[in-house]
């Protein structure tokens, strides 16, 4: 982290059960190159399991490109070869159509496209794709590396961070009806943030697992997602669903081949475990209004 002294950042990690003695925090600068050696030196492997998220600024694409090349550069120097990427499915995103079934290894979004595109001035995809090519590009050329990158959509399950932000507090604001005010004819893919650790643990362990992974348990039409929604928390309102007043049919959700994820043998929880869970987790934070019987 760039400023381990801010305890602001930290109490709540020291807080965790087990955190006492098995816990250090370093300095690191994703602009500075050398600045995350003392952090890899002596591991067995490395998580990169954030990336700075502003998506306004252009400058995004610049930081996680140029600093991604940092941190592998000190893993190499440091003797650790095995690193684990969570990047997005926002790396294969079709240009145009969506195709019959997403491949990670083929399928790629074009960034000099998706840029100058960019809906709203969001540039995490263009980001996040080339954080992926960057670092399978690396491997190519360090062949005693092992990079394993894992693409999700839409993370839910408890949080340890006491600020709410990603995407549960985006799912929270669907629930208290402040997104999504209309469902939309799309999909999404979800995974449980605890499935996904499981799946980049059995990378790390499985020496063959290299390159990148479908990090989604699959994709749902919005419609399927609010009727889950509501089955789970009843004070939902579900939004209408204008587009079918133009007789417009439903799209069908996307599909991943699942072969790659699937050969690391982790079980995932479906739909309904992972909408259900989150409402609970929020309910338990305090997050949601619940309504109770008088």
């Amino acid at each position: 982290m760039r400023n381990p002294q801010d305890n602001l950042k930290t109490y709540w990690l020291r807080q965790l059960e087990h955190a006492d003695g098995n816990m250090e925090f370093m300095g690191g600068d994703l602009d500075l190159p050398g600045s995350y050696l003392d952090a890899v030196k002596g591991c067995e492997g490395v998580f990169i399991c954030a990336l700075p998220e502003t998506p306004s600024e252009p400058k995004l694409i610049e930081t996680v490109e140029r600093g991604v090349k940092h941190i592998l550069r000190s893993c190499l120097e440091a003797g650790t070869y095995t690193v684990i990427i969570t990047s997005s499915t926002g790396s294969s995103n079709p240009k145009e159509f969506e195709p019959p079934m997403r491949d990670e290894i083929e399928d790629w979004l074009d960034p000099d496209f998706e840029f100058p595109n960019s809906q709203k001035g969001k540039y995490s995809p263009s980001a996040k794709t080339l954080v992926d090519k960057t670092a399978l590009a690396f491997e190519e050329g360090h062949p005693d590396m092992r990079i394993v990158i894992f693409n999700p959509s839409m993370i839910l399950g408890p949080m340890f961070h006491p600020e709410m932000h990603g995407s549960l507090a985006f799912f929270r604001a669907i629930l208290n009806g402040e997104r999504l005010k209309e469902i939309p004819n799309d999909s999404m893919s979800f995974i449980d943030v605890r499935d996904l650790a499981e799946l980049e643990l059995a990378a790390l362990e499985n020496k063959n697992a290299r390159g990148r992974y479908f990090g989604v348990v699959a994709s749902w039409h919005w419609k399927d997602i609010v009727d889950t929604i509501k089955r789970h928390y009843p004070e939902y309102s579900i939004p209408p669903c204008n587009y079918e007043d133009n007789n417009i049919k439903d799209i069908a959700p996307t599909k991943y081949d699942h072969t790659r994820k699937n050969s690391l043998k982790v079980n995932l929880r479906g739909l309904d475990e992972i909408i259900g869970q989150a409402i609970e987790h929020l309910k338990h934070r305090g997050e949601l209004v619940v309504h109770t019987e008088l």
